[in-house]
Formats: structure tokens, C-alpha cells, sequence
């Protein structure tokens, strides 16, 4: 797993060279991050704090997204993340294909969105 350290200089990186951010907050503390590559049309990251899971703000970020990126887009997730898969799929998104993660090796699903 990363170091904070290390994830604060990837997230410099990807804010530099591709990344548009949003974040959803709560009481002033960042609960929720969205984070797209527009001209690849990837939907790189979905991150909602645990305390907060199953109130709406994965749906609010996943629907930002599609407003972002209305020709569609792809992401992926680890195959293992049932819930994940579930909200995905609960949210109009189609599996495309499992497969490696391209640096981690691990088994992750691809899915895709287009606007219908």
C-alpha cells in the first residue's frame, strides 16, 4: 500500500497532467472524490468515505461524471469490490471485460457508460 507521501505526489501528478477534481463535503470535511481524465473518457476515481457510504453522494459523483463526460466513459474496479460492482451496475454502467490491473496485477472489472 502507498504512503500518504506517496499518494499526495501521485495526486500532484495526476492534477498536473490530466486529472479534474471534485470533492463532496459534509460539515466542512471532504467525505467524497471524483476524479476524471476528460479526454480519455475515463472515470479514474470514486472515493466515498465509509461513514458516509449509502447516502447518496457516490450517486451525486457518479451522475457529475456522466454530466462531464456525456459521450460516455470507462472505469475500473477491483473484481473483489461486490459493492462497488453492485452500484455500477445498479447505476446504468455495463461490464466490458475482467482483466489485470495494468501496474497492481490484481483482477479488476472494466465498465462502461454511455448516455442512452
Amino acid at each position: 500500500m502507498a504512503s500518504v507521501d506517496e499518494l499526495r505526489a501521485r495526486i500532484d501528478i495526476e492534477l498536473a497532467e490530466a486529472w479534474t477534481l471534485s470533492v463532496a463535503t459534509r460539515d466542512g470535511e471532504i467525505v467524497g472524490m471524483l476524479a476524471v481524465k476528460k479526454a480519455e473518457r475515463v472515470l479514474d476515481q470514486l472515493y466515498i468515505s465509509p461513514s458516509v457510504q449509502r447516502q447518496g453522494i457516490g450517486t451525486l459523483l457518479l451522475k457529475r461524471a456522466m454530466e462531464e463526460m456525456p459521450a460516455g466513459f470507462t472505469l475500473r474496479t477491483a473484481s473483489a469490490n461486490i459493492a462497488a460492482r453492485a452500484f455500477y451496475e445498479r447505476m446504468g454502467l455495463n461490464l466490458l471485460s475482467e482483466g489485470a490491473h495494468p501496474r497492481l496485477g490484481l483482477l479488476v472489472c472494466f465498465y462502461g457508460w454511455k448516455a442512452g
